[in-house]
């Protein structure tokens, strides 16, 4: 089994051209490289699974206003969420005669210090960011952490899930826009 869960973002419009090549090397890039390092094995193997980190910005949009109230997180991590989609349903049919599933996971408000950095104190209570826009969006109240992402990922590298491939399954409260 193989879980791709690299991320990370930089600040549009302010981005660099560097700092869009560093998050698309790592957010898609990465997950291409370890893919295609573990591939060989698990064809020799006649099976294995592998989920892709994926994330709730592949598919939905903002609007100005809030991102002007909430921020953002930078274009380069929303084409490379949306490249991870794309490379998660291509595999997954390349995979599919070989015995490898391919899925992918979209998390929405997640508590972890990833989605947190740099945003969260002690004085904050738990809060970050994003909190605000999320909560306009869910239709499950509160943050999800990272035990939610992770009972997903573990059923999608199981044999109970054997025959689920080529699927993106969002882990986000019920965010109302989801593709």
């Amino acid at each position: 089994m193989l879980f791709n869960n690299a991320g990370g973002g930089g600040n549009f419009p302010n981005e660099s051209s560097e700092e869009f090549s560093r998050v698309i090397n790592t957010n898609l890039n990465g997950t291409l490289y370890m893919s295609q390092a573990v591939w060989p094995h698990m064809v020799k193997a006649a099976g294995g699974a592998i989920v892709n980190m994926s994330s709730v910005a592949a598919t939905r949009g903002t609007s100005p206003k809030m991102h002007e109230k909430f921020d953002s997180t930078s274009s380069s991590y929303w084409a490379a969420k949306a490249g991870v989609d794309a490379m998660t349903r291509y595999m997954a049919g390349i995979g599919g005669g070989v015995g490898i599933r391919v899925n992918g996971v979209r998390p929405g408000q997640i508590m972890t210090p990833g989605a947190t950095r740099g945003t969260i104190t002690d004085a904050d209570g738990g809060h970050h960011a994003f909190e605000g826009m999320f909560e306009l969006m869910q239709m499950i109240d509160g943050p999800g952490y990272p035990i939610d992402v992770a009972n997903l990922v573990l059923f999608l590298v199981s044999e109970e899930s054997r025959f689920i491939t080529s699927q993106i399954i969002h882990v986000d409260g019920g965010t109302p826009v989801q593709i």
